[in-house]
């Protein structure tokens, strides 16, 4: 299966299961409407993955309410075969009117979530497949 018959699950269960905790600390980086925290266990400063959230709260503007928006991005530095540093990243952006149920949110965070781990998206994020 690929992208052009992507199937996701409405109203599923997503968690994550297994691993080894990673855990992330505020480390001093002031971020407008946000937080900048970095993994506290990583003693190389230039190899240590940061995370950086940030927040937009809706707007009214003339009676009208505008979208909430909130960024996530995470960042896992490299160190290449040829000594320099690159920096891999995953960013999640979601936008969300005030008038949306918290529990239709939650369906769109689950079924959003799906696209990073779904085998129909498997192909797209490996080599940018598009069928």
């Amino acid at each position: 299966m690929g992208v052009l018959t992507t199937t996701l699950l409405a109203d599923a269960t997503v968690s994550a299961t297994g691993g080894t905790a990673q855990n992330f600390t505020p480390d001093g980086v002031e971020i407008q409407n946000g937080i900048h925290l970095a993994d506290a266990g990583e003693p190389d400063f230039k190899l240590r993955n940061q995370l950086t959230l940030k927040t937009r709260n809706p707007q009214l503007s003339n009676g009208v309410y505008g979208k909430g928006k909130r960024w996530a991005t995470l960042n896992v530095p490299m160190v290449c075969a040829d000594g320099k540093v690159v920096f891999n990243l995953v960013r999640i952006e979601v936008e969300v009117h005030p008038e949306m149920s918290a529990s239709d949110y939650l369906d769109m965070l689950k079924r959003g979530s799906q696209l990073l781990f779904d085998s129909d998206t498997t192909a797209f994020w490996a080599t940018g497949s598009l069928s």
